[in-house]
């Protein structure tokens, strides 16, 4: 069953530096995925240099 919620949205700025390290990508992922789980949302999102990358599936391990 689809059901439609309002969206949230929030906005964060960041330099480029900080998205370049592997462990800080790796710990917005869990975030992300944490927040997803928590929600119960279909799918979280993120939008990074004008792409956008969402996220279906939870699963809080990242392959190295």
């Amino acid at each position: 069953m689809l059901v439609y919620d309002d969206t949230q949205m929030v906005t964060s700025y960041v330099t480029g530096d900080i998205l370049g390290d592997h462990e800080v990508l790796k710990r917005l992922r869990a975030f992300l995925c944490r927040m997803g789980r928590e929600a119960d949302q279909g799918e979280v999102g993120i939008v990074i240099d004008g792409t956008y990358f969402g996220i279906i599936d939870y699963n809080d391990e990242v392959e190295e």
